[in-house]
């Protein structure tokens, strides 16, 4: 293995030996192409990473522990991070946003899926819904346009629909007192 060192602007130590040009690793063996280490006992950062402002800001860095960390405001043009498919996601919000997962028109991927084992626990699909593997608990006020409950659920509290719109796919038990408002059809 070998180490590259340069000198840029009195710095030495770099990696980068031409600043005026794209820099590459490419290895010619299957081995780790780049490799970043903080001191053992450091407390700086393993790599930051800065914007192509006139006077650039840090967007993001790695710091001692390994974590990933976003150092960028988001802006309602500009979320903080951005998860795509598509080379340049187009996306606008009223409100600053901090993550922005796109894909494009027909996608077919889930937003999100966070498994546990390879077994999915909770997951957000292309259209939008929604599948929970567990329990969802919602401390304040959840506010739905259409609910459709399958397989067993405990509703506790009030289930407010916008449009009056609940339906239960499978055996309902009450415990304790039913309240309706209107009609219920049975």
């Amino acid at each position: 293995a070998g180490t590259i060192y340069g000198t840029i602007g009195g710095s030495s130590n770099a990696v980068v030996t031409n600043p005026s040009s794209a820099q590459a690793v490419q290895p010619t063996a299957d081995v780790v192409p780049l490799t970043l280490k903080g001191k053992a006992s450091g407390t700086a950062k393993v790599l930051s990473i800065y914007d192509a402002a006139a006077t650039p800001a840090e967007t993001a860095f790695f710091d001692a522990a390994g974590q990933l960390k976003l150092a960028k405001a988001p802006g309602t043009t500009s979320p903080a991070l951005v998860v795509s498919s598509e080379a340049s996601p187009s996306f606008s919000t009223a409100t600053a946003t901090q993550i922005v997962a796109s894909q494009a028109t027909g996608g077919t991927n889930n937003f999100i899926d966070a498994q546990v084992g390879g077994t999915s626990k909770f997951k957000v699909d292309a259209s939008g819904n929604v599948t929970a593997a567990g329990t969802i608990n919602s401390t304040g006020t959840s506010s739905l346009s259409a609910l459709t409950v399958t397989g067993q659920t405990d509703l506790q509290g009030d289930v407010l629909d916008t449009t009056g719109n609940l339906t239960l796919a499978d055996a309902v038990d009450v415990t304790g007192a039913l309240a309706v408002t209107g009609d219920l059809a049975v």
